[in-house]
């Protein structure tokens, strides 16, 4: 089977972001473990949603499970984004933090966010974690 160069080339460069960003060590020896470990999930989910953006030159698009699902794999190219356990995912099929809450994913063409309710599990206080990133 042919592939074009170009195929070949946008799959090297998605291929080597997730190498890169797989060995690159994010933890922070100052934060609480369940903090470190959410930081660590909402990076790695930006990092696969850029990665998406470059592939096919727009965000996944529909509900946070479709762009889950896009993300591991379901999408035009059959390529995987991002690798998740089995302790992300709820019973509702959603991405969920380190204490169990879902977070909550805003996706737009040129901006992505992920917030945690922290440890808490409620939104919109000072134990909120958020993490954006832009095109």
């Amino acid at each position: 089977m042919k592939c074009s160069a170009g195929f070949l080339v946008v799959a090297f460069v998605a291929a080597l972001l997730i190498v890169i960003f797989a060995v690159v060590p994010f933890a922070q020896q100052t934060k609480e473990p369940g903090i470190t470990a959410v930081d660590r999930e909402m990076s790695s989910f930006l990092r696969a949603l850029e990665s998406y953006q470059i592939v096919f030159d727009g965000p996944p698009l529909g509900t946070v499970s479709n762009v889950r699902q896009s993300l591991l794999g379901r999408n035009p190219r059959k390529m995987q984004f991002l690798s998740l356990t089995a302790r992300s995912i709820n019973a509702n099929g959603e991405f969920v933090d380190v204490w169990g809450n879902p977070y909550q994913i805003g996706i737009s063409r040129s901006n992505v966010s992920i917030q945690s309710a922290g440890p808490n599990g409620r939104f919109g206080d000072k134990d909120d974690i958020v993490s954006t990133g832009h095109d």
